[in-house]
């Protein structure tokens, strides 16, 4: 009877502070295990950040934006081309001289991939293949 007369409510303050306060032990060492796991493994990452067999770091989103507008202002498919080969290459496109882009247009023109197999000059328009049949006369 002495505990339901003085035992507090669900919502009393200080009971509730006391029950919020308290920290279940299998909580407290898998955050303390999960900090010193976290430490070793950017620890062993920064350690081999150079090996061969270790990934390039990802572009972010804003690197990647920022290549795409860059693509959207090249004026052809060629110069976005040498654009992205510079990006990569570590190469400013800003200090490449008209000399030096126009070798290298002259050097990307040898490529078999770069052709256009589709090339049509002098070549008459060919005509849609689902053109309709002519009639027969009789």
């Amino acid at each position: 009877t002495i505990l339901k007369e003085h035992a507090p409510g669900e919502n009393d303050l200080y009971m509730r502070t006391l029950e919020l306060g308290q920290v279940q032990e299998n909580d407290f060492y898998s955050h303390i295990l999960h900090d010193d796991l976290d430490s070793i493994v950017r620890d062993i990452r920064e350690a081999h950040l150079k090996d061969k067999t270790t990934a390039d770091p990802q572009p972010t989103l804003d690197e990647v934006k920022e290549n795409f507008e860059q693509a959207i202002q090249m004026g052809t498919d060629t110069e976005a081309m040498i654009h992205e080969f510079c990006d990569k290459m570590q190469i400013p496109f800003e200090k490449i001289s008209s000399e030096d882009f126009s070798a290298f247009l002259r050097i990307l023109s040898l490529s078999k991939l770069l052709k256009n197999p589709n090339n049509m000059r002098g070549k008459a328009k060919s005509q849609p293949y689902y053109m309709p049949k002519k009639k027969k006369r009789r």
